[in-house]
């Protein structure tokens, strides 16, 4: 009976060593699973850390950044916990992030469009400062011909760039021609081949000069002027005369022009005009292929207009466009 009792006893311990061993085991195989090392990441790129901390199941929390002459732009300067450390899943490891160097050198950005100028200098961390224009005949308009600070100088993250923007050649210049006396038809001929463009047309009657004929001009005769430049006519046209566009003692308009495709025979334009819900045309007649239709028509109410070739809509436009 004694042995009995012996070897039951001796049969219970090794049961229970062997559940203690087994249930040690478990909870150390369960542990190890729960718990990572954490790799070394200063010097590696923020998203090669992100990815890294990502696949170890670990939180990447960015605590700042910091300029550095040795690490480059966005890579980790800093790290906490310290390679090596063993931490739990889920656990958050900070990082501080390299903002480069505090210096840099700066960009050439002469021979570039000034919306080029302006990336390089974001994608460097630089702003844009004040812009100044000149004319230049060795330059594209809106290319930048000059720079400060100069190129390859060291400047500062937060540093902004001046730059010298080219407007283009010269417009040429001219002398304004004297168009009074003349009729509104040779005015504007006279113009263009002064390359000026024909602007604004105001109606004022003068008894002392003829009708339908300049008597007032900007800019005045003389004047210097350069192409494209816009010159505002006054004509001489009495209240009292029929004006099918409506246009009255001092009033203003602008000129319209319609230009007929080339062909072989005359067609039937009608230009429309609606001013304050009253319509009206202001030509319908034949012209001949290639001739070109000039109106003078309010300006102050921009009037919708519609040109009928042969009773078909051809355009629709205002004196504005």
């Amino acid at each position: 009976m004694p042995r009995v009792l012996k070897f039951l006893a001796l049969a219970g311990l090794f049961v229970g060593l062997a559940g203690a061993s087994a249930y040690l085991t478990l909870t150390f195989i369960i542990r190890s699973q729960d718990t990572v090392v954490v790799p070394e990441l200063v010097g590696r790129h923020v998203v090669y850390a992100l990815e890294i901390l990502s696949d170890l199941g670990l939180n990447t929390r960015v605590k700042g950044s910091e300029f550095s002459p040795d690490a480059p732009k966005h890579s980790v300067l800093l790290q906490d916990p310290a390679p090596g450390a063993e931490i739990k899943k889920g656990r958050d490891v900070r990082l501080i992030v390299s903002k480069g160097p505090e210096t840099l050198v700066m960009p050439n950005l002469t021979g570039l469009s000034s919306q080029q100028a302006r990336l390089i200098l974001e994608e460097n961390g630089l702003c844009l400062g004040h812009l100044s224009r000149v004319f230049s005949p060795r330059m594209f308009a809106d290319g930048v011909l000059a720079q400060v600070p100069a190129a390859g100088s060291g400047v500062r993250h937060d540093r902004c760039a001046n730059l010298l923007i080219s407007a283009g050649p010269r417009p040429a210049a001219y002398a304004m021609p004297d168009l009074t006396g003349l009729g509104l038809d040779d005015a504007i001929l006279l113009s263009e081949r002064t390359h000026l463009t024909a602007g604004r047309v105001s109606v004022r009657y003068d008894p002392d000069h003829p009708l339908n004929v300049v008597i007032g001009q900007n800019p005045a005769k003389g004047s210097r002027v350069t192409a494209g430049a816009s010159v505002q006519l006054v004509i001489n046209r009495s209240s009292s005369v029929a004006d099918p566009a409506g246009m009255s003692q001092a009033a203003e308009g602008r000129l319209f022009r319609f230009r007929l495709p080339e062909g072989f025979l005359k067609q039937r334009v009608r230009v429309h005009c609606n001013l304050y819900g009253v319509g009206t045309d202001l030509a319908n007649d034949y012209f001949r292929p290639g001739h070109e239709i000039w109106l003078l028509v309010p300006a102050e109410a921009y009037p919708s207009l519609v040109v009928y070739v042969d009773e078909e809509p051809v355009q629709t436009r205002w004196p504005e466009d």
